[in-house]
């Protein structure tokens, strides 16, 4: 039996195992929350890995699932250490909003945050394969759709194609 996860959570060793959450995936709605990070005129996107469960290869914001008990702004404070090594105070997160997604694999419902940092210091975790500061016009194309709605929320308007519409 295969188990995912990489933090105790469940009833199994502390894990969960696959076939539960990949049945949990399919069956129901995940909330998740999505975090903006934003330094300057640039924000953060980070690479997904073959580690994710969706979107592999593709560009999104630093996100995860909401665990059971937990707070939204602390799941963002937990999220945010983990994907990025970013430390952030939750009186520096902002709900910009939410977004739902949907794709083949997932259904999300995502409360998304923005946050402003200092350092262009990024650690990530297995989950990204690389991270990188982007604006508006260097946006790369391969970012997941549904994020473009959420940099929107943001107030991150990059256009269809990671270009500001005119």
């Amino acid at each position: 039996m295969k188990l995912v996860g990489s933090q105790p959570f469940g009833p199994v060793g502390g894990l969960v195992p696959e076939s539960v959450f990949a049945e949990h995936e399919r069956l129901f709605p995940q909330v998740s929350i999505d975090i903006i990070v934003l330094r300057g005129r640039s924000f953060l996107l980070v690479r997904r890995s073959s580690k994710n469960s969706t979107g592999r290869g593709l560009w999104a914001t630093v996100g995860g699932r909401l665990r059971m008990n937990e707070t939204l702004e602390d799941g963002a404070v937990r999220i945010l250490d983990r994907e990025a090594g970013i430390t952030a105070d939750k009186s520096c997160l902002e709900v910009v909003g939410v977004s739902q997604y949907f794709d083949k694999e997932v259904h999300c419902v995502s409360v998304v945050f923005k946050t402003k940092v200092l350092s262009r210091s990024v650690v990530l975790d297995e989950t990204s394969s690389e991270s990188g500061w982007f604006t508006r016009e260097s946006c790369p194309a391969s970012l997941i759709p549904f994020y473009r709605k959420m940099l929107r929320l943001g107030g991150l308007d990059i256009g269809p194609y990671g270009r500001s519409e005119e």
